[in-house]
């Protein structure tokens, strides 16, 4: 397939830009820059002149609780954006491959959620990515959302990154303990939009690392794998705390675990454990570090 790619400066478009060089796919993958998905007309002039068979949207506007403050520009992004691919491809008979996030539910759930499971955004972020779901499914029928959780990546900021650079700084770390989710490692995203796109999926499907932790756990597993591969020279102890001592601007659901189900059956594959991702992700830092 040829693939037009928003968002590439993300982490990621990235690993999808590496994966696709090295599987062989053509794609063009732009920045805000040259495609701002805000910009209805510009989505038009880069699908007649690309003429992709697929649109893979990586553009968002993730921090979490700046969008608290900046409710407008995370809708122009993750909701108006979403709304204007999906008008455009619709005219174009192109398919539309849509990154979302487990953020679209409250938390309250005991079990991991599945693709129909009752959305509930707690903050603006969660709402806004909400609002480019439903965007998409009432103007296209061509589409794949697919929502994820927790990610990371060698390219960019993000958890894993903050948690190695703060070990070296600081003798002790505290970190929430009671928001449980699935660790997810951008280059395992990647290889599943592909993989999804072989089969032809359609509609939402939900994929992340296999597993669930805390974030607290998340950092004590990530910083023993920097210390393994020498991106720190200790092992600083990770005091859980609880959300109530840690308080943010935006709420966060206690518990967005992942149904991963459906992502199964259409590529007859079983995601990797986030563990497993997280040691190669590391390695792929301390090796980039040198």
């Amino acid at each position: 397939m040829k693939l037009l790619i928003t968002g590439a400066n993300g982490m990621l478009a990235h690993d999808l830009i590496q994966y696709l060089q090295s599987y062989g796919w053509p794609y063009e993958a732009c920045t805000k820059t040259k495609l701002d998905i805000t910009q209805p007309e510009a989505i038009q002039a880069k699908l007649a002149s690309f003429q992709p068979d697929g649109v893979v949207n990586c553009a968002a506007y993730t921090q979490v609780d700046l969008a608290e403050k900046e409710t407008e520009a995370a809708q122009q992004i993750n909701g108006i954006g979403p709304k204007h691919l999906a008008e455009q491809c619709a005219k174009a008979q192109i398919k539309l491959v849509h990154i979302s996030t487990d953020f679209v539910f409250d938390g309250q759930s005991a079990d991991p959620y599945v693709e129909s499971a009752p959305t509930n955004p707690l903050g603006a972020y969660g709402q806004t990515k909400l609002a480019g779901e439903q965007a998409i499914l009432a103007k296209l029928e061509n589409h794949l959302i697919i929502r994820t959780s927790w990610l990371y990546g060698v390219q960019g900021k993000n958890f894993v990154k903050t948690m190695v650079r703060l070990a070296k700084e600081r003798p002790e770390l505290r970190v929430v303990h009671d928001q449980i989710g699935s660790p997810t490692w951008t280059a395992d995203l990647a290889y599943a939009i592909v993989a999804l796109l072989e089969t032809n999926a359609t509609g939402v499907v939900h994929f992340s690392n296999r597993g669930q932790c805390s974030w607290c756990q998340f950092a004590q597993e990530a910083i023993y794998h920097a210390y393994q591969q020498g991106l720190t020279s200790k092992v600083p102890p990770v005091h859980p705390i609880t959300t109530a001592e840690y308080p943010t601007p935006a709420k966060r659901p206690a518990f967005s675990v992942l149904d991963t189900s459906r992502y199964k059956q259409w590529t007859q594959q079983t995601p990797p454990r986030w563990q497993e991702s997280l040691a190669h992700m590391i390695h792929q830092l301390a090796q980039a570090s040198e």
